[in-house]
């Protein structure tokens, strides 16, 4: 019997344990592990229905006494304590999660995701000035692709219109999702790519959950919940959540909200981390690196090292801009690089279309050899994507109007979106990694043509297979 079957119609409340019962349950429940997998059975899996000790009530909001459950027990068949991490902890069971891809759902969610990475880019752009802009729109996809499981009414009618997916259900969407990141892993498997992802839900202890929405979160996103306590102790339920982001993009980015951002009234977070590094398929010589200067958007020049490479890269020159393709290992991830030649990096991704970027890919050929000289670079962002969704479309979750019934009884609204991003291109390949947090609220010279990405570009990882991509750059001053 699978989890959600066996809390169906039941709303999920909690109690903390005292931390010595969560190590020995902990330890046990490892000891279990091991030695189901050694007799051959299913091994222990993350379960979303992440309380301390579930106890199942059909009253709404309504935490039960003490005396309910004694220390340590477990009211739910199956269900256990798995780990902790700071303040948080996990609960595991042996109940095998279902398998909800479809990879015919691929095409339709990457390209409602190809279509929401422009939409971000065109309005972080507006207010980027002269700063380079750091983005992981599928991070952003799959984040709201999770909350869009609690969302009802106009608010779920919005967020589908911000992700481009109104022509999908919710349903389908998770099914996409699914395949397209199993399919993701297993070509950076095959290609000898690192490419993590992680999903988790961060719960206040005693919130009540629809445990539907738990269950979809699990089944599709393979999200693991945390309970935490953000009203009697904030400090622990951040320094969880950082010591989960700070796992999940292996110590690249440590802090996932500002300060002031959650507080006593957060009950949930979504957390989306992606982690990706890997070599290119034909390495920079970095015997050919040398200095060289970079123009900035408002004049200035920036004394910068560039890395170069040629050969029979994919190429293009078009109108008004130049680009490149550098595939990295195992063929279905590559980089593509966009330098306007005329005009400024803003107005060419304001411009910028679905159609309009499928062909400056379809423009790359490699029949005659390439000398490309790109400047080496590693940027961080930490931007705050509330107003940025607000104005995609999907206004309401920011307000008390918002509808989450799918989530919870209680009424909530988003508190906060934040995302970072870290970015560093040499002459071996490309490391990124990027984390998304949803807040809830209670209410070398070859002979040919040369390519020079001396001014301001637009830096993309995309899957070449779909088109999705998975971060996306402003590079206006590769020294910042």
């Amino acid at each position: 019997m699978r989890l959600d079957e066996k809390l169906a119609g039941a709303r999920v409340t909690a109690r903390w344990l005292d931390p010595a019962e969560v190590g020995t349950a902990a330890r046990r429940r490892r000891r279990r592990a091991r030695r189901v997998w050694a007799a051959g059975g299913v091994a222990v899996v993350a379960v979303a229905a992440g309380v301390l000790v579930p106890t199942l009530t059909t009253t709404s909001g309504t935490r039960p006494p003490s005396s309910a459950a004694p220390p340590g027990s477990v009211t739910a068949p199956g269900v256990a304590v798995g780990d902790r991490l700071g303040d948080g902890i996990e609960l595991v069971s042996d109940a095998k999660p279902t398998n909800v891809a479809d990879p015919a759902a691929i095409g339709p969610v990457a390209g409602a995701e190809q279509s929401l990475s422009l939409a971000l880019l065109q309005q972080l752009a507006e207010h980027a000035g002269s700063g380079n802009v750091s983005v992981s729109p599928a991070s952003v996809a799959v984040a709201l692709a999770m909350l869009q499981n609690g969302a009802a009414g106009t608010t779920l009618t919005q967020i589908q219109a911000a992700l481009h997916s109104s022509e999908l259900t919710t349903a389908q969407q998770n099914a996409g999702w699914a395949a397209l990141t199993g399919a993701w892993q297993q070509a950076a498997a095959d290609g000898h790519i690192t490419l993590d992802s992680a999903n988790s839900l961060f719960l206040q202890q005693g919130f009540p959950v629809e445990p539907a929405f738990l269950a979809a979160l699990k089944s599709a996103y393979d999200a693991g919940t945390w309970q935490v306590d953000f009203d009697q102790h904030l400090s622990g339920a951040v320094d969880t959540i950082n010591a989960w982001t700070s796992q999940q993009t292996h110590g690249k980015i440590t802090k996932l909200f500002d300060d002031g951002q959650l507080d006593q009234s957060t009950v949930a977070v979504l957390a989306n981390a992606v982690y990706f590094h890997a070599a290119w398929s034909e390495p920079f010589d970095p015997h050919e690196s040398n200095p060289g200067v970079f123009h900035g958007p408002s004049g200035p020049t920036h004394p910068t090292f560039m890395a170069r490479a040629g050969g029979s890269l994919p190429w293009a020159r078009g109108d008004g801009y130049q680009a490149v393709q550098l595939p990295y290992t195992g063929g279905r991830f590559a980089a593509l690089a966009v330098m306007p030649t005329t005009g400024s990096l803003s107005n060419f991704v304001a411009g910028l279309t679905p159609d309009r970027l499928a062909g400056i890919a379809a423009a790359l050929h490699t029949g005659e050899a390439v000398e490309v000289s790109l400047p080496r670079f590693t940027t961080t962002s930490s931007t705050d994507l509330a107003g940025t969704l607000a104005a995609l479309g999907m206004p309401e979750a920011f307000t008390d109007h918002a509808d989450f019934s799918g989530l919870s009884p209680q009424s909530t609204k988003i508190q906060a979106v934040q995302q970072r991003v870290f970015l560093a291109v040499g002459e071996k390949g490309t490391e990124a990694a990027a984390v998304t947090g949803i807040g809830m609220q209670a209410t070398s010279a070859i002979g040919g043509p040369s390519l020079r990405f001396d001014h301001p570009f637009l830096f993309l990882v995309r899957d070449t297979t779909t088109g999705a991509i998975l971060f996306a750059s402003l590079v206006q001053n590769p020294t910042d």
